[in-house]
């Protein structure tokens, strides 16, 4: 029995199509990220998930049974909580909220604040919070009443470096735990790090699910990083590359660009030539493997519903059928 089930899902908001037959499954014990630029129907799906939004078409199942509020918690992007009140307050509040009989919130509240880190500040109110001790508290907030499964919606936006570090020990801790977690989240290196396998999602399709190392593989190319001297030349150079037949794809940033290829070996001597010809010095060329985020934008960024699911999940079962 999966966590998720979800099979041909569908929503409608008027006349835009937000999900277009999502099909997806959830590992029971698994962190599983899902990623996609905004309005891919990320938030959609979510609010299917919790309860909070009806949907046309398709099946959903959490643990084999229909949407059960009880067995999932959410974390949303806003804090979740009550300003005035203090860690200790809001946890119990919200264990009110949830039903959680009084014999048992004391204990539920006592192991909360010990897992989150909050054991010092259980009378502090929570406008008194740094933002990696508030999004900690909207997390508690979320596991009041002890669910299977706990969906994180971008629950590192705004944190310093340390805080968000702090919190992806909590995340592995609870998954170590038995927790099922759900990630949302624009950190590429969040979800490599984190989650065991990530499904991509655009235009209100999922196109691609995998691990990341999988998903790294769909790619399978070169990132050439071409850097020149400041100045407007850096367009050109640019659009000459997008004309290279083995060249995939083409991303401007301010000051270089990244050109994905297989044949980097061909390919960066044109580029070179191509500057000199325009008397632009060459600065910095560095070539890498693929990451996810370079996966990302190779599949999301001007791209309008590409196909590539099934190409993923042939990978996929390629690989497993290797390591059996």
């Amino acid at each position: 029995m999966e966590a998720l089930e979800i099979n041909k899902l569908d929503k409608m908001f008027g006349k835009l199509h937000a999900l277009k037959k999502v099909s997806l499954n959830i590992h029971k014990g698994e962190i599983f990220g899902l990623l996609g630029p905004n309005g891919a129907g990320k938030s959609t799906l979510i609010k299917i998930m919790s309860g909070s939004m009806v949907y046309e078409g398709g099946e959903l199942k959490i643990f084999g049974k229909k949407i059960d509020k009880n067995v999932i918690g959410v974390t949303p992007q806003e804090n979740s909580f009550y300003e005035e009140l203090t860690v200790w307050e809001n946890l119990v509040f919200f264990a009110h909220m949830y039903g959680v009989e009084g014999s048992k919130i004391t204990k539920r509240m006592e192991k909360l604040v010990k897992s989150l880190n909050l054991e010092d500040k259980t009378n502090v109110r929570a406008k008194f919070l740094s933002g990696g001790m508030k999004r900690r508290l909207s997390i508690g907030c979320s596991l009041v009443h002890n669910p299977r499964m706990l969906i994180l919606d971008e629950p590192t936006v705004g944190l310093d470096p340390d805080a968000r570090q702090a919190l992806w020990k909590i995340v592995n801790d609870m998954n170590e735990q038995g927790m099922t977690i759900l990630i949302t989240t624009h950190y590429m290196d969040e979800a490599d790090s984190l989650c065991d396998r990530i499904a991509i999602m655009n235009q209100g399709r999922v196109i691609a699910v995998g691990e990341p190392s999988n998903l790294r593989d769909l790619v399978g190319e070169d990132v050439i990083e071409f850097r020149t001297s400041p100045g407007k030349e850096i367009n050109k150079i640019a659009k000459f590359a997008e004309i290279i037949p083995s060249v995939s794809g083409v991303r401007k940033l301010p000051h270089y660009i990244e050109v994905r290829t297989k044949h980097s070996e061909k390919v960066l001597p044109k580029l070179i030539r191509h500057a000199e010809e325009l008397k632009e010095e060459v600065i910095g060329v560095n070539i890498r493997k693929s990451t996810l985020e370079d996966v990302f934008m190779a599949l999301t960024v001007g791209e309008k519903e590409k196909p590539v699911l099934k190409e993923s999940k042939d990978k996929l079962s390629k690989t497993k059928e290797e390591k059996e």
